[in-house]
């Protein structure tokens, strides 16, 4: 059976309510009620309109709002089944002994509240209009240039209800306060939820009755941080005067603590004691960390020392350093001080310059590990090179080969000044200097400073593709072109490939076929061919680097 969308009607002239249920329930009772009001007035609770009894095509008698009506919420054939009766109890409740009391105490106690116009109060007895809208309100006062609006809630709400009171008061610019009566935190109604969620606030509100002036009881949520640095937002409750209320003027809401403001607060808050304690936390195992780190820095030099001191093999401590963290190299090269003077040469010059025969081994570790920290083109005070000062030690000097590609690896660049050097310094009679300037200007020329250890190691290649390069012999006292081929197409017979190919790219083929009048020369490429061995394959990428016009 369809439900009735208007349950009451207001017999004025009787000062009574009709609830449609009770009257209509007997139909021969329904319908001599029905003549009795063709002659009498009803009206709408809701919107003071005249109602009129009409029945349906099967004798079910209604309340309704005439054919002209204006607006009103119960004229919405939207509403549920449930909505209907949450409505229709909200309506009955209001003409309850409590929900008068309730209203009254408000409109008294208003009237002798400083700020209020006293003249502005008045207790459901005025409607508010918007356009075609109208409602009428339980209490309504203006404050301090504010209208402000107190709704009593003693029966379950529908949502629909509260938001049609809420929109249309903020339509108005209205504040609307919601005085609930029966209100417990622990065990909030639907209701009770729907009211505290309409605005980020969540502050409940009764009527202070135990107070001879206007005082409010709020309820809400006051967040803190315990002592165990838990947040925790517990329901307080406060009896407060009209000027300790706020007013929130973007939503119209009347509230005395900012819960979702406070909750923000107190978050941002703990956040910072909580970064504060793993800020703590993360020093005390950084200075844990450092401790460790400094012991087993220090036990490394220690070990250094003395392995340096009885000249053993130091090739055991690259694998050690493998055992090293980011954190624990940074602080040996914080101990170990290379980019510090010391005696007027930077510390690695020292060591260089102090070398004896037996430091052959810790000279090459220091070298080689990069992990090991400092500036080789840092010189000493008087403008010595590291180059220099390696080949000034007569002890180093016989291992320039293996050495000096360290350097070359660690970005080493070859000035004229060492060219000079190398070139005026004294040497062992069988050097050929030509030829080991030849290899530092490679080593110094390559694009990848890693290959620069087989420069050295594929020496006489690099001098034979040198020779055809620069159309001199270089690195060797043979007499002539022919000779000199002679004895690279014997001699170098798995690089034979690469040399040809220079030879061709460099036009020194025609020299020495030139120079072949027997043809010995032809005769022995003639023969390679026949018996090719394979190629060195491995020293590719060093010619792709160093003469890529040739290999590229």
């Amino acid at each position: 059976m369809k439900e009735r969308a208007i349950k009451l009607a207001f017999d004025k002239q009787a000062g009574i309510f009709l609830d449609a249920d009770d009257v209509f329930f007997n139909t021969r009772d329904a319908f001599a009620i029905r003549e009795e009001y063709s002659r009498k007035k009803l009206f709408c609770y809701e919107c003071d309109q005249s109602l009129y009894i009409t029945a349906s095509k099967f004798d079910r008698l209604f309340f309704r709002h005439g054919p002209n009506a204006g607006s009103c919420i119960l004229k919405d054939k939207k509403f549920s089944s449930l909505e209907l009766t949450l409505y229709n109890d909200t309506l009955t409740a209001k003409e309850s002994p409590r929900h008068r009391d309730l209203k009254n105490k408000i409109a008294e106690l208003l009237k002798v509240t400083d700020g209020v116009e006293k003249d502005s109060v008045f207790a459901d007895t005025h409607y508010l209009f918007h356009g075609k809208e109208k409602r009428r309100p339980d209490v309504y006062c203006k404050y301090q240039g504010k209208e402000i609006v107190f709704e009593i809630q003693l029966s379950a709400l529908s949502f629909r209800y509260i938001l049609d009171r809420r929109d249309f008061y903020r339509k108005k610019g209205i504040y609307l306060v919601w005085i609930l009566d029966a209100f417990d935190v622990k065990g909030q109604s639907h209701t009770e939820r729907d009211i505290k969620y309409l605005s980020s606030y969540q502050n409940f509100f009764k009527l202070d009755e135990t107070s001879i002036e206007m005082r409010l009881v709020c309820t809400y949520k006051s967040p803190y941080i315990n002592e165990k640095n838990q947040l925790h937002s517990p329901w307080t409750s406060r009896s407060l005067t009209f000027d300790q209320l706020r007013f929130c003027s973007q939503e119209l809401q009347v509230y005395y603590l900012d819960y979702a403001k406070k909750l923000k607060s107190e978050q941002i808050r703990l956040e910072e004691i909580e970064e504060s304690i793993r800020q703590k936390a993360q020093e005390k195992q950084d200075q844990e960390y450092r401790q460790r780190s400094q012991q087993k820095v220090s036990d490394l030099i220690s070990k250094m020392a003395t392995y340096r001191r009885n000249q053993y093999d130091f090739y055991k401590f690259p694998s050690i350093l493998d055992g090293f963290s980011d954190g624990d190299l940074y602080v040996l090269n914080q101990k170990l001080s290379f980019d510090k003077v010391h005696k007027q040469k930077t510390q690695l010059n020292y060591y260089l310059s102090a070398a004896i025969n037996g430091d052959f081994s810790f000279i090459n570790f220091l070298l080689a590990e990069q992990r090991i920290e400092f500036d080789v083109n840092k010189t000493n005070l008087d403008g010595t090179t590291t180059l220099q000062e390696l080949l000034n030690n007569p002890c180093l000097y016989n291992h320039k080969n293996t050495l000096l590609p360290f350097l070359f690896q660690r970005g080493y660049n070859l000035s004229q000044r060492d060219i000079d050097f190398y070139e005026t310094r004294p040497h062992p009679p069988q050097q050929d200097i030509e030829a080991d300037i030849v290899l530092l200007k490679c080593c110094n020329s390559l694009s990848e400073k890693g290959l620069s250890t087989q420069v050295f190691r594929n020496a006489r290649l690099i001098t034979i593709i040198e020779s055809a390069k620069q159309k001199k012999i270089i690195g060797t006292r043979l007499p002539g072109w022919l000779a000199f081929a002679m004895n690279v197409v014997i001699s170098y017979k798995r690089n034979w490939e690469y040399i040809q190919e220079a030879f061709e790219y460099y036009k020194l083929t025609d020299v020495i076929v030139a120079h072949d009048k027997k043809g010995n020369f032809q005769k022995k490429v003639a023969e390679y061919q026949l018996n090719m061995p394979e190629q060195q394959k491995e020293v590719l990428e060093l010619l792709v680097d160093l003469y890529p016009e040739v290999y590229f």
